[in-house]
């Protein structure tokens, strides 16, 4: 992962926070897991999707017919953009120990 690949992150976040109430859930799942986040093997009713990130949060998806509903998509792109950060600052941690290493 690169600061590349972050900014396209954010180019999607953006483009979904554009179009709230026209999102369906499987794009926000293939989303999620495309920030590393996996469906917990055990979920309750609505699935649980859990980051690769330590200290994240696992998030609930709905699988509503139609679209999920503006504060409901709202909500998960939040706790998405926050993972996006995550990734941010851990990524701006490995090039910063890769300097200091001479790597």
């Amino acid at each position: 992962m690169d600061q590349d690949h972050i900014e396209k992150w954010r180019g999607e976040l953006e483009s979904f926070r554009q179009k709230l109430g026209n999102i369906h859930y499987t794009e926000l799942i293939k989303f999620a897991e495309s920030l590393g986040r996996s469906k917990r093997k055990a979920s309750t009713k609505h699935p649980m999707y859990e980051s690769c990130l330590t200290g994240r949060r696992a998030l609930s998806i709905p699988g509503h017919k139609g679209c999920l509903s503006k504060g409901t998509a709202r909500s998960i792109l939040d706790v998405l953009e926050g993972d996006i950060d995550a990734h941010e600052i851990q990524h701006r941690q490995e090039v910063s120990g890769g300097a200091q290493h001479g790597q």
